[in-house]
Parts: structure tokens; sequence; C-alpha cells
């Protein structure tokens, strides 16, 4: 049996980011209408560049456009031009739901968030301390601010006070759900409102978090028309939000800090597996309490295939941060990788639990089940992970390795035969079918 490779989360680019970008913002419309029909039509070319196709009505300044989201009003000034066409009603989308994938940590303001696939921090928006960006998405750029303030508050009391407030300053505000959050002492909360801003029914996500006389404000907003796609996902990552101990560190050691880190980062993208490491052993020695820190020696340490020395950094990052799926999986990889059986089970099992959606996580738990022969409860994770990801070929390969190891054979045939539609040169899955065959 081929065991899968190692799958390094830790994505060491994405980790700290002090400086602020200008590549995300949000939409700025150019005040100027050149439109070449008039009343109705199928496509708006926007003048941002983007379009939005559907079924098109106008209503006062603005189209109304019916599409396989929902209903979305543009002002006719962002509209460029309308394509006429022969109308079809658009089919539901059917783009597979955000995931949480991208984690973001910033060492002095002590927290640590995941966000969706391909979102990253960007410039500031306003009076946000950190403002992150997703993918342009048609006519415009979701973003979600995190604000940063002293208070004497709760949580709780702090989404009260901002809900009275929020009435106040909007149309028809419905509360449609409110759920608690808490993670390493820190209490929080989440609220989706629905309100009119303007003549615009829009869905406003919010996130409170207090630690000690911290408080950390989450807020997105988008159009009703949008919110399945995007408020989910992001209740998640608000949900995933941890905050650290705020680090007793100079001015000039959190410029050291700063430069190290980088520095360390750099040496890792060109392969430098030394430099990486002395790069992220100062750092710890800066900031003792910042847990990716010691994540990021261990990965470095471990592409230098140091087990002893990268084993205490992932569990001092743990220590710090026992809740945190990278570190868990990535430690759980390593054990595998190194034969340490009921370490990888601990950490995969952690891993699993703190994403239960995570196919990496679940197919490495069952390669590790396999390996200490519990071929069974192997079969019952890998069936997860392949409903995790029906398109991933580890996941059916060791599914069906797992059916072969508990004879039935017909299963395992079929499991090493979807490996094979979804990845026609896997050579395992070839010899496999020829092993059973005999």
């Amino acid at each position: 049996m081929t065991k899968p490779p190692l799958l390094n989360l830790l994505n060491l680019l994405n980790l700290v980011n002090l400086t602020t970008s200008s590549t995300s913002q949000s939409y700025n419309p150019v005040m100027q209408l050149l439109l070449l029909f008039l009343l109705l039509g199928d496509v708006l070319h926007l003048r941002s560049g983007g379009k939005v196709e559907g079924k098109v009505t106008e209503e006062g300044d603005s189209y109304v456009v019916q599409t396989a989201s929902g209903t979305i009003r543009i002002k006719k000034e962002d509209v460029e031009r309308i394509e006429k066409k022969d109308f079809v009603v658009p089919a539901a989308a059917k783009e597979k739901p955000l995931r949480l994938a991208d984690s973001y940590s910033h060492p002095f303001f002590a927290f640590k968030l995941y966000l969706p696939a391909k979102w990253s921090r960007g410039e500031n928006h306003r009076t946000a301390k950190c403002s992150f960006y997703g993918p342009k998405d048609q006519f415009y750029t979701p973003r979600l601010d995190l604000h940063i303030d002293r208070t004497t508050d709760d949580a709780a009391t702090r989404a009260v006070k901002f809900k009275e407030a929020f009435k106040k300053q909007y149309k028809g505000v419905t509360f449609l759900r409110e759920s608690a959050a808490s993670s390493r002492g820190t209490e929080g909360c989440t609220f989706v409102a629905e309100f009119n801003d303007g003549d615009v029914p829009t869905h406003a996500l919010w996130g409170f978090f207090v630690s000690g006389d911290r408080s950390f404000t989450l807020g997105f907003t988008v159009t009703k028309a949008w919110s399945d796609r995007y408020v989910p996902a992001l209740e998640s990552s608000m949900k995933s939000l941890r905050l650290y101990p705020e680090p007793k560190a100079t001015v000039a050691e959190k410029q050291e800090f700063d430069k190290v880190w980088k520095a360390g980062g750099e040496a890792s993208r060109k392969g430098d597996t030394d430099g990486a490491a002395a790069a992220f052993r100062r750092c710890v020695e800066l900031l003792p309490d910042f847990p990716e820190a010691h994540a990021a020696l261990a990965v470095a340490l471990l592409k230098k295939n140091d087990w002893t020395g990268a084993e205490p950094a992932f569990r001092r990052a743990i220590e710090l941060d026992p809740d945190d799926f990278t570190t868990n999986f990535n430690f759980g990889v390593m054990a595998l990788r190194y034969d340490k059986l009921a370490l990888a089970v601990t950490h995969l099992e952690k891993a699993s639990a703190i994403d239960p959606t995570s196919e990496p996580a679940l197919t490495n738990l069952g390669v590790a089940l396999i390996s200490r022969n519990d071929a069974k409860r192997a079969a019952e994770v890998l069936t997860k992970a392949v409903t995790a990801d029906p398109e991933s070929p580890p996941a059916h390969y060791n599914l069906g390795y797992a059916h072969e190891k508990l004879g039935d054979l017909k299963k395992a045939e079929t499991e090493y035969r979807e490996t094979l539609k979804l990845d026609k040169d896997h050579a395992a899955a070839k010899e496999a079918l020829v092993r059973i065959k005999k």
C-alpha cells in the first residue's frame, strides 16, 4: 500500500503580513453612463469589467436582474451596456460552497483566523485594523473587516449595544439568528441581520469576541441574493477566531521579529532549510507565546528531516493553541511519515474533529488506522473522506485497500476502479486490481 504524500497545509507566506496591499479593493464605479440598449436585456456589462446575466427589468434609476442566485438591484450608473439575447432562466449555480482553507495570523494583534480559500489580507478599509478580501465575484469584491478596541464589556453586552445602534441606523432591521462562540478563553457571539440599504435587501453578519480588555469585532455585508453563498463560510470563519496573549515585546523586538519572520519565509520558499530554521528559531525567542512561530519552526525542521527537533516544536505550538487545525494536521501527517502511529492517530483525529469535512485529514487518519491494523474503523473514516471529496484518488484508493483488508473484494474493486477513473495513471490501484483478481 502506498501512503498519501505528506500534505503540508502550513502556508508560511500567509501567516503574517504586516504590510498592506492595494491589489484587493472594493469596486469604486466610474460615474458615467454608456448604454447601448434600453429597457430589457439579458447581460449587463458593468463598468467594473464584470457582467451579470439574467432577466432585466428597469425600476427608476436601477436595473433589477433575476439571476440563478436570486434578484440583484444594480444602479444604472454602474452599467456600461446591456447585451440583448434570447432569455433563458439560468440554471441554479452549481459552484461548491465556500470552505475555510487559508489562515491568517498576526503576532502583535495576537490572533489567528481561518478564511475561505483564496481570501487574503489586503488594504485596510477605513478604520479597520485588518481587512480581508475574497476573489472578485461578478460585480464586486467581498470584504471582511476586523476592528480591535479596548473594552470593559463582555461580548454579549457589546453585541446588544451594537444591535441597538444598528436598528437606529437602518430601516426594517430583522435579526435572523444569533449564536454563541468561544475558544481558548475567548467568549463571543455572532448574529445575522436583514435590513434595507436604500432599496436593496441586505444581510449583515457580525461577530463579537472579547478576551480580557480586548474586543474584536468582525463585520461582513452582502446583498440578500448572495447571502447563501458567503454567510455560512464567513460565519464559520468568525467562529475560528482565536486570541493569544498580547506579546510583551519592545518596539525594537517587534521590528526584529517582522524582519526575521519574513526572512524565514523567503528562505523557506528558496529551499534554504537551514536559513529558515535559524530564522524561525529566532522568532520563537522573540515571541515565545506566539504558536505560529513554533509551528513554522517545526515545519522548517521537518523539511530538514529533523524529527528530534520538530516534535517538541509541534508540541509547544499545540500546547499554546490546542484547537488549531493546521498544526494538528501537520503534526499528525509528520508522525505518520515517521511511523509514530499512535501519535499520528491522536492528532489526525483532533484535526478531523476540528474540521469534519477535511478530506486530507480523514484520508491520512484512515491510512494511520490501516497501518495500525484497524481496517474496520479505517473503512468508516475513509468513507467519510470519500463523501467529503468524491474526486479524491487517495481517498478512494485507501478505502479500497481497507475493504481489501476486510476481505470485501467486491467493494475493494469498486473503489480501485473509481480511483483509476479519477487518475488513470494510479500505479497502486492498477497493481491492486491485478492482486485481487488472482
